[in-house]
């Protein structure tokens, strides 16, 4: 499952946040797929690949954009040596 661990990361920052963050949401992911499937009589991965669609977009659409981490300074490019 892909879908959890990139929610966990436009929601929060630090790794075991992100971590414990995305196992919950895993969890209930499949849980209520399961569930889901079973009364629609649906398939359960299509149930469970919806399930982890709506939250990442969700969080991609909805919430502020964390400020992306500082690039490396990077030195100017030289000029070659005249032959």
């Amino acid at each position: 499952m892909v879908g959890p661990p990139a929610t966990a990361q436009q929601l929060v920052t630090g790794l075991w946040s992100g971590i414990l963050l995305s196992g919950s949401i895993a969890l209930a992911e499949a849980r209520v797929g399961i569930a889901l499937a079973y009364h629609t009589d649906g398939p359960v991965s299509f149930c469970i690949s919806m399930l982890s669609a709506v939250p990442y977009l969700a969080s991609r659409g909805w919430l502020p954009r964390r400020s992306p981490a500082p690039r490396a300074i990077v030195a100017k490019e030289e000029k070659p040596w005249p032959h």
